[in-house]
């Protein structure tokens, strides 16, 4: 397998303001190049929804201060992860590094904290690990506090769930944690910089916000490791419970899993060879970065959002400029599903939205996580036909065409159906209220 840390890895020491995106094909994560949580994009999400507002860290020793992880050094850039690496006013002589990773097919994050001490004396510390569950709709904007917090004292995890609805996360680690401050606010834990003492074990209509508590001992030039898991589910919390114990017991062939996608993007698909080495690396990762945004919904199906953390739909418009391309450099599998979800949800029969007409055979403008399609775009369909014939170009794949053929003609109608007034062309019509052109052109339809 090829080292990718070698081939595409890169790393800042300053500047560290800037987002940074790992994706998954079920969840995604926003954060900060310095870890420090900025705005409401930052976070956990799950779409149609958000998850978590952060995950983050802090440490006191019986005789020094509580504080937060905040001092980052260096942020690393992997095709499979991100890493960042800290170090503490309090106790200078241990180095943190956080390795965060979003197993290819689970429902959530994982996260690795390296624990190293670099001194010549022992350390005794305790590490909190504070979760801010905030699961709301992407356009919601405030945490709405209607969570019931339970721990598990025998699995070491906090559960939050949604009271009216199904939303459900977890948190937890490979080991128990000594204490649990399930519903409570980083302010609530601390008096004067000291810890409160234990929270019960269930709460309701509480906030998001949840704190386990670990006791570590690390001798001189030792290193451990903390391996936290973030699951969730949409549905049920016996789903979610189910994904936590799968990526705590699974981790090391979830990450495995993970690379040998990423090393597959980067070493089995097209590649060039220049005289600029920096060229050639960043057709890898325009690679990588495409591959981030092939998202599985399992009610809906596979398909390529148009950006993060914003245009987490399927467009119809967007998919017909992206899958030519991953078909050029070779994931013939991720546009068949893509092409195949298009065809899905193809118009059967002519409708009104927002007060125009849409035709038969029409695909779907964009078709949101919550399951709401929308139509009445100027160039989905055709762009379909197109995506479709440079699919079977390129990877010859006859099986499939004779499969979505159907779905092509009826496409190929529509272009005739929505020609009204027989001119050749097809006509469209903006209100500022409809999506039937692009919104960067320059008639904006407003």
């Amino acid at each position: 397998m090829m080292n990718l840390r070698n081939s595409l890895g890169w790393s800042k020491i300053s500047n560290l303001k800037d987002p940074f995106y790992v994706a998954g094909k079920r969840v995604f994560v926003q954060g900060r190049q310095d870890d420090t949580p900025r705005d409401k994009w930052d976070g956990i999400w799950d779409p149609p929804i958000k998850l978590v507002d952060y995950v983050r860290v802090g440490i006191s020793r019986s005789e020094e201060k509580f504080e937060w992880i905040k001092n980052c050094l260096r942020f690393d850039v992997q095709p499979e992860y991100v890493e960042h690496w800290f170090s503490l006013i309090t106790i200078p002589t241990l180095e943190i590094r956080r390795r965060t990773f979003i197993p290819k097919e689970k429902e959530g994050m994982l996260t690795f904290f390296y624990l190293m001490n670099k001194g010549d004396t022992p350390l005794d510390f305790k590490l909190f690990v504070e979760i801010s569950v905030n699961m709301r709709p992407r356009e919601q904007d405030e945490n709405p506090h209607d969570y019931a917090v339970t721990y598990d004292s025998n699995k070491g995890m906090v559960t939050t769930r949604s009271i009216w609805k199904g939303w459900t996360v977890v948190l937890g680690g490979d080991r128990i944690p000594n204490y649990c401050y399930p519903g409570s606010f980083r302010d609530e834990l601390l008096v004067n910089d000291t810890l409160l003492g234990k929270r019960p074990e269930k709460l309701s209509f509480v906030s998001g916000r949840s704190c386990l508590e670990y006791h570590f001992q690390l001798p001189p030039k030792d290193e451990k490791k903390l391996i936290l898991a973030v699951a969730g589910n949409l549905i049920s919390e016996e789903a979610a419970v189910r994904t936590f114990g799968d990526l705590i017991k699974d981790y090391a062939s979830l990450f495995e899993e993970t690379t040998r996608r990423r090393s597959w993007i980067i070493t089995k698909t097209i590649n060039i060879e220049t005289p600029d080495e920096n060229l050639d690396k960043a057709l890898n990762w325009a690679k990588v970065d495409l591959d981030l945004l092939l998202h599985e919904h399992p009610g809906i199906g596979l398909g390529f959002f148009a950006g993060l953390p914003w245009f987490t739909m399927f467009w119809g418009r967007d998919s017909g400029w992206i899958l030519p391309a991953v078909d050029n450099y070779g994931d013939f599998e991720s546009v068949y599903g893509a092409l195949s979800t298009l065809a899905k949800y193809q118009a059967k029969a002519s409708g009104q939205f927002h007060g125009h007409k849409f035709h038969a055979g029409e695909i779907p403008n964009e078709i949101r996580m919550d399951g709401t399609v929308t139509y009445y775009s100027a160039d989905a369909t055709p762009l379909f036909v197109i995506a479709a014939h440079h699919h079977h170009m390129w990877s010859g794949d006859s099986k499939f065409l004779n499969l979505i053929y159907p779905n092509v003609v009826k496409a190929v109608e529509w272009g005739f159906l929505a020609d009204e007034d027989k001119d050749g062309l097809i006509e469209h019509f903006g209100d500022g209220k409809s999506s039937a052109t692009w919104m960067d052109s320059y008639y904006r339809a407003k």
